[in-house]
């Protein structure tokens, strides 16, 4: 994970690990509207965790 403490903050409360963080840099690369869903498989990380950190990261960027 690169030196970020605010996308560490945001994956510890999502509990994503430091090795995941780079899907939640990787959605906001590209729109929503193209962000992949939870598959029902039970994956860890699930994509809406993942969905709803890069979605805190943005707004948290944003301020």
């Amino acid at each position: 994970m690169p030196d970020d403490p605010e996308l560490a903050a945001i994956c510890a409360r999502f509990r994503i690990r430091r090795d995941d963080a780079f899907l939640v840099l990787a959605l906001l690369e590209r729109p929503e509207s193209r962000w992949p869903a939870c598959c029902g498989t039970g994956c860890d990380p699930c994509m809406e965790d993942v969905a709803e950190a890069a979605r805190a990261l943005r707004a948290a960027r944003r301020r």
